[in-house]
């Protein structure tokens, strides 16, 4: 898995809104587990993909009714296994949605 964020296509705004929330509603627990964190809110905002054996998604997901994100870096494997490989907070709407290097 690369870890750079320019190794993800485009940013896109959720087109597939169905399956990016559900994406994130499947990796929410882990979410606050990892980030040691409550989230009022957690809707999907934007995303970027990259396609490996399976997809990388590197998601901003909308924790609050203010500016307040969180980026999630998601693996989706070919069978269709979901896991949460990262979280970074502290972000907002304006922080562009790319990997830490």
């Amino acid at each position: 898995m690369g870890r750079s964020g320019n190794a993800f296509g485009p940013a896109m705004p959720p087109a597939r809104v169905g399956k990016i929330q559900r994406l994130c509603d499947k990796v929410k627990d882990d979410a606050v587990e990892l980030s040691g964190k409550k989230f009022e809110l957690f809707r999907a905002a934007e995303y970027r993909r990259q396609l490996v054996a399976g997809v990388n998604y590197l998601i901003r997901v909308s924790v609050d009714d203010s500016n307040q994100c969180v980026f999630l870096e998601v693996n989706e494997n070919l069978r269709g296994d979901i896991r949460l490989v990262s979280v970074q907070t502290d972000k907002t709407g304006e922080d562009q949605l790319s990997l830490p290097n």
